[in-house]
């Protein structure tokens, strides 16, 4: 899938069913989702994902964040109750439209398109904090490569990125026999899977194994600090939080 193709399915999302396409709750289908309910649970995320750094003794540093793959602004406003700034990115400009609506930050919050396979729009060490969640599944791995030594670079000496990606896929009965059809036809159960019209928009899962993320993660020059099974995912695939960290600049004078 080439990225104008992610580009116009995440779009399509937006105009039809964006909160649901976030956070795929069966039962929220339908724009069943109270805007409310809905970012509260980003609130609740982020207060969980900064106590856990907490209690590995990590101290998250403070500045500017950055939350890639924002959507309408779910876990970018609740990342401003905490870091000094927050940038949110996007691909789809229907999902960004939104985010601008729903900001109750002001200018804490700014929202950017990106429709490249990576974050020039950044200069490197711009951000103290990278986070990213249910973003990098939905996009192939040649993609999600990219963008992973990415977070890397615009992050500041000192910073930590924390971003999650399905390891492996578990497969039950019917996923074995889905694995044998016909790529025409697991293309048209796919979309029948997550209640789109055979002409609307496509959500793909994408898996990366751990090893080739953390190889990604030390060739970039951070250091894995950290990974987190994430047992709240879609039980179909073994979902991972990496933590990296970017060492900090040694400032010893020459010996």
């Amino acid at each position: 899938m080439e990225l104008a193709d992610l580009q116009k399915n995440w779009n399509e999302f937006g105009k039809r069913d964006p909160l649901w396409a976030i956070l795929t709750d069966p039962a929220k289908q339908g724009n069943r989702w109270s805007s409310d309910e809905f970012f509260q649970t980003g609130r609740r995320e982020i207060t969980a994902l900064l106590a856990h750094l907490h209690s590995l003794s990590i101290a998250p540093p403070t500045g500017r964040a950055l939350d890639f793959g924002c959507g309408v602004g779910r876990l970018t406003q609740a990342l401003a109750m905490h870091f000094n700034s927050v940038t949110g990115i996007d691909i789809a400009p229907s999902m960004l439209e939104l985010a601008e609506r729903y900001n109750a930050h002001g200018p804490r919050c700014s929202y950017l398109l990106n429709e490249e396979n990576n974050l020039h729009i950044f200069a490197e060490d711009t951000f103290a904090f990278v986070y990213s969640n249910y973003t990098l599944q939905h996009m192939p791995p040649e993609h999600a490569t990219r963008y992973i030594t990415e977070f890397i670079r615009v992050l500041r000496p000192g910073g930590i990125a924390v971003f999650q990606l399905p390891s492996a896929t578990v497969r039950t009965a019917r996923e074995h026999i889905k694995a044998a059809l016909p790529p025409r036809l697991l293309h048209l159960a796919r979309r029948v899977r997550h209640g789109t019209r055979t002409d609307g928009p496509t959500m793909e899962t994408h898996v990366m194994a751990r090893e080739v993320v953390e190889g990604l993660l030390t060739a970039s020059g951070a250091q894995v600090i950290h990974v987190l099974h994430n047992p709240r995912h879609d039980r179909r695939w073994t979902s991972l939080l990496y933590y990296a960290a970017k060492p900090a600049l040694d400032h010893s004078p020459a010996i």
